[in-house]
C-alpha cells in the first residue's frame, strides 16, 4: 500500500482528508495507493516537531475521562482499588501523571483517517540499559499511544497504553445505523519470547438499534490484523451488542476511577473476560477511540465516521 503524506497539526488534518478523499475517488484507487502512471501528487509529510505540536495541542485540550492500561513486569499494588495489570482503566477524574512525552516521533503514513508515527528510543548502559519503542496515532479530536519497554540484562518487557480525547457524553446520534472505520494498533503481551511485537489492523466500530427501536447498541470488530515483525495475519476479533452509557461503551476487563480507586462498573468483583473500552469523540460524533486487551494483545483503536 502507498504511503499518503500530509501535514501534523490538527487544524490542517480535515482538509487533508477531504483531499485523500477526492483523489482516491477520483483515481478508482484503494486504501490511498496509486496505481501504475498514477499521477496523485504527494502531500507534505509532517516533521517530528509537527507530530509533536499536534499531540500535544490534543493533549492540552482533552478532559477525563481518560483511559490507559499498563503490563508486563511492572510492579502492581496489590490493595483493593488499585491499578492491575492487563486491565482497561478509565479515569473520570485528572491523574496527574506528568506530561507525555511527545518530541521525536517520525510519520508513517495515514491509514483510514488515522495518522500513524513512531519513535525509537535507548538510554544507559550494560545492566541498565533502557530501550523503548512508541507507536501514536491521532485524528482531529484524539489520539493513542503505545509505549513498550525493555530494561537491564535480561531485557525486561513492558507496555503502556493510553487514549484520549475530546469526549463527547451524549450518545451518537443513528437512525438505524452508523459506522465509524479505522485502525488498531496494538502489542504482543503474552509474557512469551516475542513479546512486545506490534501489531496493526483495521478497526470498524457500529452503532445500531437493535430491531430498529430501543437504545443504541455498539459492535467492534478488528480485521486483517498482521504482526509487524514476521507479518503473520491474527486472528480477527469482535465485541457484540455493548451498551452505550455517556457516550461510551465498554465490556471485560474494564476499571473505573471516580476518585476512590479502580473498580468495575456496578461492584467491586475482579474485572473478567477480554477487555475493550471505547468513547465517541468531536462535538458531533465525529470519531472514536479507546483500548482493548485481549488474546495476549493489548492496544488501542481509533475511527472516523463514515456517514
Amino acid at each position: 500500500m502507498g504511503r499518503t503524506k500530509m501535514p501534523g497539526d490538527a487544524s490542517r488534518l480535515s482538509r487533508i482528508a477531504i483531499v485523500v478523499s477526492f483523489l482516491v475517488a477520483l483515481g478508482g484507487c484503494a486504501g490511498g495507493a496509486g496505481g501504475s502512471g498514477s499521477s496523485t501528487p504527494e502531500l507534505e509529510t509532517p516533521t517530528a516537531a509537527e507530530v509533536e505540536e499536534t499531540l500535544t495541542s490534543l493533549s492540552t485540550r482533552t478532559k477525563p475521562p481518560e483511559l490507559f492500561s499498563f503490563g508486563g513486569t511492572v510492579a502492581v499494588c496489590l490493595a483493593i482499588g488499585c491499578p492491575v495489570a492487563d486491565a482497561v482503566h478509565v479515569d473520570h477524574v485528572p491523574r496527574g501523571h506528568g506530561q507525555i512525552d511527545f518530541s521525536g516521533f517520525d510519520f508513517i503514513e495515514r491509514r483510514r483517517t488515522v495518522s500513524l508515527a513512531t519513535k525509537s528510543q535507548s538510554s544507559g548502559m550494560g545492566d541498565r540499559l533502557i530501550s523503548s519503542r512508541t507507536l501514536g496515532g491521532w485524528m482531529e479530536h484524539g489520539f493513542f499511544l503505545l509505549e513498550t519497554t525493555r530494561s537491564g540484562r535480561h531485557a525486561v518487557f513492558s507496555y503502556r497504553a493510553y487514549s484520549r480525547g475530546n469526549v463527547n457524553p451524549a450518545d451518537p446520534v443513528v437512525s438505524v445505523k452508523g459506522t465509524w472505520s479505522g485502525v488498531m494498533a496494538g502489542v504482543v503481551a503474552s509474557f512469551s519470547d516475542d513479546d512486545g511485537a506490534f501489531v496493526e489492523g483495521d478497526a470498524t466500530v457500529t452503532v445500531a438499534h437493535p430491531g430498529g427501536s430501543g437504545k443504541p447498541l455498539v459492535d467492534v470488530e478488528f480485521t486483517s490484523i498482521t504482526r509487524e515483525d514476521t507479518g503473520a495475519q491474527v486472528q480477527d476479533m469482535t465485541w457484540e451488542n455493548l451498551p452505550l452509557e455517556g457516550g461510551g461503551f465498554g465490556a471485560g476487563n474494564v476499571l473505573h476511577n471516580h476518585g476512590e480507586g479502580y473498580f468495575p462498573r456496578g461492584g467491586h468483583l475482579p474485572p473478567l473476560g477480554p477487555g475493550i473500552f471505547g468513547q465517541f469523540h468531536g462535538p458531533n460524533h465525529e470519531e472514536v477511540g479507546g483500548l482493548f486487551h485481549r488474546d495476549g494483545l493489548s492496544g488501542a483503536f481509533g475511527a472516523s465516521r463514515d456517514d
